[in-house]
């Protein structure tokens, strides 16, 4: 009887460690790591901080799951000599597939900027929940100035 008992426990144990397995396999499957966007900057600088001191040429958003959204806060400053609008887009996505998946969007609101001013943004990558078989990417965030039309 209790080589009985024994033996349905080492079943029921193999099956928990199994399943385990399986669980962390599949999660792993799904997972997105590594999510790092470079930066090309047109008239402008982006800092990490409001104080200007350190330039960023990397967005490094971490890991990303499916379905979850990372938000990064960067300081832009345009270099022109007048009042300037923003725009960004990104592009040269590894592997070409993730921009299927992953979205980037951020929360500048079109106002004019004025030179030498630091202006806060978000920039805010989300994954989809259908994203699989990725688990680390990169792509290129370009983001110009252009002067305003008097």
């Amino acid at each position: 009887m209790k080589a009985m008992n024994h033996a349905k426990k080492a079943l029921v144990l193999t099956i928990l460690i199994a399943l385990s397995l399986y669980a962390y396999v599949a999660l792993q499957e799904k997972m997105v790591a590594n999510a790092t966007g470079q930066l090309y900057k047109v008239n402008v600088n982006i800092y990490r901080d409001q104080d200007g001191a350190t330039e960023l040429t990397v967005m490094d958003f971490g890991v990303l799951a499916p379905g979850e959204t990372k938000a990064f806060v960067a300081y832009v400053e345009s270099k022109s000599s007048g009042q300037v609008t923003l725009s960004y887009f990104t592009s040269n996505w590894v592997p070409a597939n993730a921009s299927q998946f992953i979205t980037l969007a951020w929360d500048y609101n079109g106002i004019s900027i004025q030179p030498n001013h630091l202006f806060k943004t978000t920039f805010t990558l989300k994954a989809s929940p259908s994203i699989s078989g990725i688990d680390t990417f990169t792509f290129l965030i370009t983001v110009l100035a252009q002067k305003n039309r008097t």
